[in-house]
């Protein structure tokens, strides 16, 4: 009898060995399968509105105390301490209300899966793609506007545009300053006002068709601002904050000290 179960105890021992063995195999395949499928990519990731956070901001930016939160440095580690991402570059501009735009150039550690798409966390790292972080000491989710193998400098050009505006309140033109600068997080002088020109606003408020008199509002002005601008150029295209195309037409936003400025493009020439 003793004989029968010391057999049927070496057959489950075996048995169990044997599981183990494939257990282990198995695990050491699939993380050295993984460990060859990582490789460091370079993502520049623009920061969105977090979900928590009143709408009295715009999406492409995120309220200030998250930009000031995070450093060059920064890093996401898991629970084992191994790094997923570090912060190598950040680019910030005070915006509208209580927001800043935020760019960060991350380092990431994604794996590829089967079709060759590179993921981080098991998420998809695509263009267009979101992708959330947990940095040293801030939460937050931006969406990805480039991914390269390498680190490509930054190309910057430096322009003359003029910024034109019909029948704006008297206190605006007030308040524009002649070489007044405005700086990103790191110091560098993004745009200064080169000159502006103020008239008295040609828009009638008034039409009298019976006598044919047209009343003018001359408490309003309108505005030629002359502004030394450098802008960030991808795709041969100039981009200032890398979300504002330059471009004739095209309104751009200027969030100076004294006054924000946000108008039609109606001239662009190079410095």
């Amino acid at each position: 009898m003793m004989i029968k179960l010391n057999k049927k105890f070496k057959t489950v021992n075996i048995f169990i060995i044997v599981i183990l063995g494939l257990f282990t195999i198995s695990t050491l395949y699939y993380l050295y399968h993984r460990q060859r499928s990582q490789s460091w990519v370079y993502v520049t990731l623009s920061l969105v509105r977090p979900s928590n956070t009143p709408l009295n901001i715009v999406y492409n930016s995120v309220p200030y105390w998250v930009g000031n939160a995070i450093s060059v440095g920064d890093r996401e580690q898991n629970l084992l301490g191994s790094v997923g991402v570090i912060v190598l570059d950040k680019e910030s501009y005070d915006w509208i209300n209580f927001g800043q735009v935020v760019n960060l150039v991350l380092k990431v550690n994604s794996t590829k899966d089967r079709t060759g798409v590179n993921l981080y966390k098991n998420n998809p790292l695509l263009v267009g793609s979101l992708m959330d972080l947990k940095l040293n000491r801030v939460q937050a989710q931006g969406i990805v506007i480039d991914i390269s193998d390498t680190l490509i400098p930054k190309k910057t050009d430096k322009l003359e545009i003029t910024l034109r505006a019909k029948q704006v309140e008297p206190w605006i033109a007030e308040n524009i300053k002649v070489d007044e600068e405005l700086k990103d997080n790191k110091g560098n002088v993004v745009a200064k006002i080169k000159s502006f020109k103020s008239t008295v606003g040609d828009t009638p408020v008034n039409i009298d068709n019976r006598t044919n008199t047209i009343v003018w509002d001359t408490s309003r002005s309108n505005l030629d601002v002359i502004v030394d601008l450098t802008c960030t150029v991808i795709d041969n295209e100039c981009y200032f904050a890398q979300t504002e195309k330059v471009k004739t037409n095209e309104n751009i936003f200027l969030p100076f000290t004294s006054v924000s400025l946000n108008y039609p493009i109606a001239k662009v020439k190079p410095q």
